[in-house]
């Protein structure tokens, strides 16, 4: 990925919007998790209706899931590839 550096932006900007991000995403984790869990659970149950115990273990996972998203917003060093900013 080419660096592409904006001389009138903020180094600060970047992490605003990752603060923005997580808090706006923080409330809106229990919704996540129940439709992501809702869209994989749908075709899951419609063809093994006795798998309906597993329903709050994925809905756990995906809460595990958006608590990872949120880590990863904040600490920076924790994402999957820490260097790829667009403000470097």
């Amino acid at each position: 990925m080419p660096d592409i550096k904006n001389p009138n932006q903020d180094p600060n900007d970047f992490q605003r919007l990752l603060l923005v991000f997580a808090l706006t995403f923080i409330p809106l984790a229990p919704a996540y998790a129940a439709v992501a869990t809702w869209l994989n659970m749908r075709l899951w149950l419609g063809y093994r209706r006795r798998d309906w115990p597993l329903v709050p273990l994925v809905y756990l996972a995906y809460l595990v899931k958006a608590v990872a998203v949120v880590h990863g917003a904040l600490v920076q060093g924790a994402a999957l590839y820490p260097d790829a900013r667009p403000d470097r």
